[in-house]
């Protein structure tokens, strides 16, 4: 990830659920990255992955928020309880068929 940062400017990067960024340096997740350029010209920032998997940062002032494990987002809802039996449904079923014994 590269970026231009102008003359008092700013930018925070976050990593939606389970798009976390490993790194093998200290094996937890980069989540969140934060950057103030407090000089008065532009500057680029860098975050890079080396060859061993390590994450690095172009200024020592960057902020990254690291946690031990990915955020997993839970999207499958609750079911709630079902209404009929599975009893009343084998029987509505064969109802509708026109098979009822």
């Amino acid at each position: 990830m590269r970026m231009s940062v102008g003359p008092g400017g700013s930018f925070i990067w976050c990593a939606t659920p389970g798009n976390e960024i490993f790194d093998a340096k200290n094996n937890k997740y980069l989540y969140r990255v934060e950057y103030l350029n407090t000089t008065s010209v532009p500057q680029y920032t860098e975050v890079f992955k080396n060859d061993d998997c390590s994450l690095d940062f172009s200024h020592a002032d960057m902020r990254p928020s690291f946690s031990a494990a990915p955020h997993i987002q839970e999207i499958s809802p609750v079911l709630p309880d079902p209404d009929f039996t599975l009893d009343e449904i084998e029987l509505g079923r064969k109802i509708v068929e026109g098979s009822l014994d």
